[in-house]
């Protein structure tokens, strides 16, 4: 998934450079296996971080990443895919600049229930205009940033302590609220989290494709992309080019699969039908459609 990622950057993006930041245990087992990910990269820098699950250590080094590596940096998770030049985050002028999360318009439906649980359970505050998604990121180089950072890490310390919830984006959003960081809300197409909302697929320089999403099958060109290299195809990273410059992320193997991601494009979500089409079960989803109809 991570390599997938890179080298969608670097087709897209060649004069960035790419720090891979990981903790020791993963560092070790690349170097152990021979990764080709680590000759994928300019720089890879291994943090030491407590003992836990690959989870916890991510999101150890994640939560205080600014104070780690020097700034103005973009943190991109693993399961974005770039495609288009996305060099002008880097005029941004604030401390820290985000998308709001799900890609949803309205605050009300920024926040994920678990995330709303997590944040009353803490009595943490938020802001009252947007939350954020932790999975595209933007740091500028400031005071401010560093004390953010302090906070964030701090509280994700503590959720994981308390709920045992190794999710960063409620310790995010609360470390946002308490601090004097100055936030810039980018669009859409700089982190389009298209399973939150289909319709900004189109024209968007970042696919998110939220990997943590519990699916039964892959759905997207991205994840069936991975899953060949999983299984050491060699030639599977050619297939980058093609996800570039398609017009959707969803899966493409028949005729109709253009249509169908043209039509979902115009929803707020996919449908059980749809998802089922994309997963590549298209007579159950064909089914579906047909009882809806005559229901």
């Amino acid at each position: 998934m991570t390599r997938v990622s890179i080298a969608s950057l670097r087709l897209t993006n060649p004069e960035f450079k790419v720090t891979l930041v990981l903790d020791e245990i993963s560092a070790r087992i690349l170097r152990e296996s021979a990764d080709p990910l680590l000759n994928e990269v300019d720089e890879t820098i291994s943090i030491k971080t407590p003992q836990g699950k690959s989870i916890f250590r991510n999101r150890h080094i994640k939560t205080r990443l600014g104070n780690l590596i020097s700034g103005p940096f973009l943190f991109l998770d693993s399961d974005t895919f770039i495609r288009g030049d996305i060099s002008s985050i880097y005029n941004c002028n604030a401390d820290i600049a985000a998308v709001p999360n799900l890609s949803q318009r309205y605050f009300k439906n920024q926040i994920w229930s678990q995330d709303s649980k997590a944040l009353k359970k803490m009595n943490w505050k938020i802001r009252s205009d947007y939350y954020v998604n932790g999975g595209v990121l933007f740091f500028n180089n400031s005071e401010e940033t560093f004390n953010f950072f302090e906070s964030w890490h701090l509280k994700w310390l503590q959720s994981n302590n308390r709920l045992r919830y190794y999710r960063d984006q409620p310790a995010l959003n609360s470390a946002l609220n308490d601090t004097s960081t100055r936030l810039k809300i980018l669009p859409n197409i700089y982190n389009a989290q298209f399973r939150g909302n289909p319709s900004v697929t189109k024209d968007a320089l970042i696919w998110h494709y939220y990997s943590s999403a519990k699916i039964n099958a892959p759905i997207t060109s991205f994840e069936i992309l991975c899953l060949r290299i999983i299984r050491k195809n060699d030639d599977a990273l050619d297939g980058i080019k093609s996800i570039i410059h398609s017009e959707h992320p969803w899966r493409r193997e028949k005729i109709f699969d253009d249509v169908m991601a043209s039509y979902s494009r115009h929803k707020g979500k996919l449908s059980e039908f749809e998802e089922n089409w994309f997963s590549g079960n298209r007579i159950i989803a064909l089914g579906k459609l047909i009882r809806t109809i005559m229901n």
